[in-house]
């Protein structure tokens, strides 16, 4: 059961603590910078996370090879789809099998024609953030 509705987009939760963390995505509340770069953030949590894009800290360790990440969710995802085999998000349009749905999502964006990524320099459009950062080294290095 899940008893505590949110009034701006009526999604449910099962504890009013859960209810009060999605609130701040509507309030766009955020109470906790990075000393390094300022960005803020709306849970402590999350800014705990961010601070090892600065150390460089990668806790998360694989036991089948030698990838770490910075977050537990991405190794589990790293090891459903490199040791496990497991990617159960295929493409309705091409044969491309994914580990998880976000990578299928941005995948399509091929399919459809979505550039949103625009080249600042030459005007040339990307479907991915990814490719227009790769893209940036043939302007002497300059990143968007």
């Amino acid at each position: 059961e899940r008893p505590h509705a949110c009034g701006d987009c009526g999604r449910r939760f099962c504890q009013r603590a859960h209810l009060a963390r999605h609130r701040l995505a509507h309030t766009g509340e955020r109470l906790f910078p990075c000393g390094e770069c300022g960005k803020a953030f709306a849970l402590s949590a999350t800014l705990l996370r961010h601070q090892l894009v600065h150390t460089g800290e990668r806790p998360h360790c694989c036991p089948d090879c030698p990838r770490a990440y910075t977050q537990s969710s991405y190794l589990a995802q790293h090891r459903r789809s490199a040791h496990a085999g497991q990617r159960p998000h295929a493409c309705p349009e091409c044969p491309r099998v994914f580990a998880d749905r976000a990578n299928l999502l941005r995948h399509c964006q091929a399919h459809v024609g979505t550039r949103p990524y625009a080249c600042g320099q030459c005007g040339r459009r990307f479907a991915q953030r990814a490719h227009l950062r790769a893209h940036a080294g043939t302007h002497g290095g300059h990143r968007p």
